[in-house]
């Protein structure tokens, strides 16, 4: 019989990737955007207009942002969601089934034969 992953273990999930992700991205853009404004300040790029230096810090800082994000959220999923499917299906399949590692394969968890 499976039962379904409780909404907390998704609630938590979320909470720390939103958490985590947003400070995380919101620093490395501060970073991106602080090294960004100093080369163009310390090269004394006088033809660039400060709005001009503004868009292009902030996509900068999002592009950056973009891999910390997955990378967030891949983690917050094996933490706390993978986990609690992985336990289900291995009862499932019965007491002396083991229980498959997600870290094992090289592209992520290894698809479940959910039938």
């Amino acid at each position: 019989m499976s039962y379904p992953v409780p909404d907390v273990r998704y609630a938590k999930a979320w909470l720390l990737f939103f958490v985590l992700a947003t400070v995380c991205g919101a620093l490395a853009g501060a970073f991106v955007g602080f090294v960004v404004g100093f080369i163009f300040g310390a090269s004394g790029a006088s033809g660039v207009d400060l709005e001009k230096v503004r868009i292009i810090c902030a996509v900068l800082g999002f592009l950056v942002g973009v891999p910390i994000s997955y990378a967030f959220y891949r983690w917050s999923v094996r933490r706390f969601i993978l986990p609690q499917i992985l336990r289900q299906h291995a009862a499932g399949a019965g007491e002396d089934a083991a229980m498959p590692d997600p870290g094992a394969h090289p592209g992520g968890p290894r698809p479940l034969d959910l039938k």
